[in-house]
């Protein structure tokens, strides 16, 4: 299995599979870029505009799904320090920190 990393217009594809695990600080890279995909395909993803009534239904929709795939907050992508120990780890060389700040940014409260 193939995880689609956090991009519709050009994907990318984690290989990990869950079995490597490249993070020092626990973060699980494939399980974050896998509810994000999943995010993706059944359309909690991308959020609608943050004025419309959709807006906090999808951003909770989202944070109850993170929970429920990863019940250990430390594989959460907040966990993830911008170290960039993993760089040289990836195989595709996915600039994995930006990619959970992303994670990150999505579940600010705003």
């Amino acid at each position: 299995m193939y995880y689609r990393v956090l991009s519709d217009e050009h994907p990318f594809f984690c290989v990990l599979f869950g079995i490597l695990k490249i993070c020092p600080y626990g973060v699980d890279i494939p399980g974050n870029f896998a509810y994000y995909n999943e995010a993706v395909n059944t359309h909690i993803l991308p959020l609608p505009e943050k004025g419309t009534p959709e807006y906090a239904e999808k951003k909770q929709q989202f944070a109850d799904g993170l929970r429920k795939a990863l019940p250990n907050v430390e594989a959460w992508a907040r966990s993830c320090a911008d170290c960039e120990e993993c760089l040289p780890k990836c195989p595709q060389s996915i600039r994995i920190p930006n990619q959970m700040a992303r994670i990150v940014e999505l579940l600010r409260k705003r």
